[in-house]
């Protein structure tokens, strides 16, 4: 088979979506089959773009910068290049497709784009139709317009869980039998670490180990606001040595996130480290004693599993895709149960024996998730599309 891969979203500094469209391209050229995978866009544009879309250090807002903007009926000159650029991308995107050969083309991140090859696209949530007031206005329009626009032109869909499938098949419609449940893998750099690599790595973020952990882009359904707010009553003399470590960039919608942190949380032991470089993850999940993860809608949730597999523990929302994930007897509780929430943390951090029993078992459960499971499964859905049979794929 000729496959082409669009990995545009790969390109930006790396948050789910891109760490999954990369190890799925690699996992794919892994699998030794007869297959050809090209990526869009070729080294040379990645290599550019990469330098281009460095993450900086990001440094978390005043509350005064919640304040509307003056409005102007002029576009701004960044989003002027940046729809410049998306206009460049479409058009190389459908001469490579017009002239590659290619028998089907795999839109890892929702909405394919204009061309005539068969489409098999991954959709990982549908926040953006099921809660727009978690989203900005303009990704809101974005998937009423094109993702609802272009969703007939897909042959099939793949659904990062079974909890976001059902959404699929009620909310939108589509036959059972077109959309499929591939779950992610796990990277295997995520793996428990000796004390001493991680205390070194972790003295280079002025942190010490022992303190809670959140991974992921601080956006309204992650629920932060009541995470802080839970994690400010405990009592003084724990929040001193077990602060709270977000890790993540500001999102959108977050104003009165913003204002909470500076006022309150940054004061009584909540710091934010903002957007972590890959090659320090695996120790910050290391040393962290717990994952703390309330979100209130996932499509699948990287962090729980990544915890998991680096021996540590976790305390997470009873949210669908993520009870669908973890193991049985894991502490899960309702989104917004600020007290049980509460009381989950201080048990973590004040119970040795509870926090031990925590971690059994989560190593090998997350071992499951695996890279090379993702891609088998994926090629069987291209071979569905293809070639009208589904390929066997554990």
């Amino acid at each position: 088979m000729r496959v082409l891969f669009n990995g545009v979203a790969s390109l930006r500094p790396k948050t789910g979506i891109g760490h999954y469209i990369e190890s799925l391209h690699a996992h794919l050229n892994e699998l030794g089959r007869d297959d050809e995978l090209m990526f869009f866009p070729g080294p040379v544009v990645r290599k550019i773009v990469g330098r281009l879309l460095r993450p900086g250090k990001v440094k978390a807002p005043s509350p005064k910068s919640a304040a509307p903007k003056k409005r102007t009926w002029l576009p701004s000159p960044s989003r002027v290049m940046k729809r410049l650029g998306a206009v460049a991308f479409q058009k190389a995107f459908e001469l490579q497709a017009n002239r590659s050969g290619c028998e089907l083309y795999h839109e890892p991140n929702y909405i394919p784009w204009k061309c005539e090859l068969p489409v098999v696209a991954t959709i990982h949530d549908l926040s953006a139709l099921l809660h727009p007031e978690w989203h900005p206005v303009e990704r809101v329009r974005r998937f009423e317009t094109n993702f609802l626009k272009n969703l007939p032109r897909c042959r099939h869909l793949i659904a990062d869980s079974e909890s976001v499938r059902r959404e699929i098949i009620d909310h939108l419609g589509v036959p059972a039998n077109q959309v499929s449940t591939v779950h992610l893998g796990v990277r295997p750099h995520f793996r428990p670490l000796a004390i001493d690599q991680v205390k070194s790595m972790l003295a280079d973020l002025n942190l010490e180990p022992g303190y809670l952990l959140h991974v992921g882009t601080i956006e309204p359904r992650k629920n932060l606001l009541m995470l802080m707010q839970s994690y400010c009553d405990l009592p003084s003399d724990l929040r001193e040595r077990h602060p709270l470590v977000l890790v993540g960039g500001w999102g959108w919608r977050t104003e009165e996130i913003r204002v909470y942190y500076e006022t309150t949380a940054r004061r009584s032991g909540v710091q934010h480290l903002g957007y972590a470089a890959e090659e320090n993850l695996p120790a910050l999940y290391n040393g962290a004693r717990a994952l703390v993860f309330p979100s209130h809608y996932e499509g699948f949730g990287f962090p729980p599993l990544e915890m998991m597999a680096c021996g540590g523990a976790v305390i997470a929302s009873t949210t669908g895709s993520v009870r669908e994930i973890l193991p049985k007897g894991r502490h899960l509780l309702a989104s917004d149960d600020l007290v049980g929430w509460r009381e989950a943390m201080r048990r973590m951090l004040v119970d040795d024996d509870y926090w031990l029993h925590s971690r059994q078992g989560g190593e090998r459960h997350a071992a499951g998730f695996t890279g090379e499971r993702c891609a088998r499964q994926t090629r069987s859905v291209y071979e569905e599309v293809v070639h009208g049979r589904r390929a066997l794929a554990a």
